[in-house]
């Protein structure tokens, strides 16, 4: 966004549905109304843009890895800058130690504090007169403000017997370790393992994770990254289908049903199934009925249950698989 004159103006901008605005004061002096400014924000660490991390004056004692503007100038207005920062910024627990810095194309330098409020999750930052122009970003003078780890991606991929998790992080501040969440219906989440962290890196850090106890059908993951001082963030959540490479299929009847549900088991080689384990699990995750020791052919009473949609779970040696079935 351009903006052109003498006059204080805050570019509306942002990136991917985040409003991260940058603002400008009045021209220093009074100015030239043909000046221009030029903004432009990046959801990533300047230091993928070349912009490292971690050069900068030995008043910074760290700066964000995480955002940073572009503000650009054509012609000779100087001005103040404010920066607006949110929760994907990170946790500002001190303003005063908070800075403005800039690239000044060899290493961050501090332009001050000359005004600041807000609160953990979001403020704004003013700095002092700025007579020349290039990246922004967040600085801290302490390490009380945490300014983020950068997740590059999270993805998911099945293999024959487990699930095999992957992230990438391009920078790390204050980062002790990840825990590994999993869920069956994205409401009701279980930790399954424990990643540790890199504390504070500049540098692209690739984890990985085996999830050994798939189920049968779809599972979701997420990461929750927390820090040494017990702060922590959600990563987005994936989905990963895991189908077995079994030799039985499983049928249930009626469905739709009002009291009894059958369950039937067919072997491919026709051999008879004993020692079934069958768990009924209601929309929220919560088990309902629980059944051990059962064959192939099943009954299970359901008269008792409230109307609903339910998932029967069948364990049969080490393979689980969910089948979906309705209560009217």
């Amino acid at each position: 966004m351009r903006k052109i004159g003498n006059t204080a103006f805050i570019f509306p901008i942002g990136r991917n549905q985040r409003y991260a605005p940058i603002g400008i004061s009045d021209a220093d002096g009074g100015g030239n109304i043909d000046d221009f400014f030029t903004a432009c924000y990046f959801d990533y660490g300047p230091d993928l843009d070349g912009y490292a991390v971690d050069t900068f004056e030995t008043t910074i004692h760290h700066v964000s890895q995480n955002e940073y503007w572009e503000l650009n100038r054509s012609g000779s207005n100087n001005v103040s800058v404010t920066l607006w920062w949110s929760s994907y910024s990170g946790i500002i627990n001190n303003v005063d130690s908070l800075l403005v810095v800039k690239w000044d194309g060899d290493k961050w330098v501090n332009l001050g504090n000359t005004y600041a409020y807000g609160n953990p999750s979001a403020g704004t930052i003013q700095s002092g007169i700025v007579t020349s122009f290039s990246p922004f970003t967040l600085g801290s003078k302490s390490k009380d403000n945490i300014l983020p780890i950068k997740l590059l991606y999270f993805t998911g991929k099945a293999n024959k017997n487990n699930i095999e998790l992957k992230w990438t992080t391009a920078t790390e501040t204050n980062n002790d370790y990840f825990d590994i969440e999993k869920s069956l219906n994205v409401k009701q989440w279980n930790a399954i393992g424990k990643v540790k962290g890199a504390g504070n890196s500049n540098k692209l850090i690739n984890y990985s994770f085996l999830d050994l106890n798939p189920v049968d059908g779809v599972q979701y993951y997420r990461l929750k990254q927390v820090d040494y001082d017990y702060n922590y963030e959600y990563s987005d959540v994936i989905s990963v289908l895991f189908k077995y490479n079994k030799n039985y299929d499983i049928i249930i009847f009626p469905n739709p049903t009002n009291d009894i549900i059958n369950i039937k088991v067919n072997s491919a080689t026709n051999e008879y199934i004993d020692n079934i384990n069958i768990n009924i699990i209601n929309s929220l995750g919560n088990l309902v009925i629980h059944k051990d020791g059962y064959n192939n052919i099943n009954k299970i009473d359901v008269s008792s249950l409230e109307k609903g949609v339910y998932f029967i779970e069948i364990k049969i040696s080490n393979n689980i698989e969910r089948v979906r079935f309705v209560k009217f």
